[in-house]
């Protein structure tokens, strides 16, 4: 499987020049950020959380971290490395809390469409093949859980998904091998 493209240069550029116009005290730059990245990070975090609420709630978190720390961030900074790795932290923290505090989100009626030809028995047996590959990811650990995110839902590069992660684009590589290789075994032992 090769790389996903990296993000574009426009955006990396556009990233840049809001970072810096976000540490010298622009609000407009935040503005600008939240408005580019708020359906990626919300789309990542509600598959890590498995909760829009929560999810939502990571994702504000995440920008209201950002402006706190605008004075601390670098020139340099690849800011969806900086976003994608606080929201991941985020999420992490939020699940660590409800092992600690158990609750049962509401759950969303699901909505089923017109043109949807499924027979109950197919949608079932869907409806529960999704139910276990759920059950699979919140059982990953934190990394293996947000690299398989990143790659597959996100579609982020390994050189991209090896700056979230603080690690080598081998080290992605290899990860993510093994996580694939694990949740398909876990999925047909099921």
């Amino acid at each position: 499987m090769t790389d996903a493209p990296d993000v574009g240069l426009a955006q990396e550029a556009a990233d840049q020049a809001d970072l810096a116009w976000l540490v010298s005290g622009s609000d407009e730059a935040l503005g600008r950020i939240i408005r580019r990245w708020n359906s990626r990070l919300l789309g990542f975090a509600q598959r890590y959380l498995q909760d829009r609420a929560s999810a939502e709630e990571a994702v504000a978190q995440a920008f209201v971290r950002l402006h706190e720390h605008r004075g601390r961030l670098r020139q340099n900074s690849r800011l969806s490395a900086w976003l994608f790795t606080t929201t991941a932290n985020l999420c992490r923290n939020q699940l660590r809390w409800r092992k600690r505090h158990p609750y049962r989100p509401l759950e969303e009626a699901p909505q089923a469409s017109v043109a949807d030809a499924r027979t109950p028995a197919t949608h079932a047996a869907d409806a529960e093949r999704l139910e276990l590959l759920r059950l699979a990811l919140l059982a990953l650990p934190h990394e293996d859980r947000t690299v398989i995110l990143l790659s597959h839902y996100e579609g982020l590069s390994h050189r991209e998904i090896a700056h979230v992660l603080e690690t080598s684009e081998k080290s992605v590589e290899s990860r993510l091998y093994r996580v694939r290789r694990e949740l398909s075994e876990s999925l047909r032992n099921r």
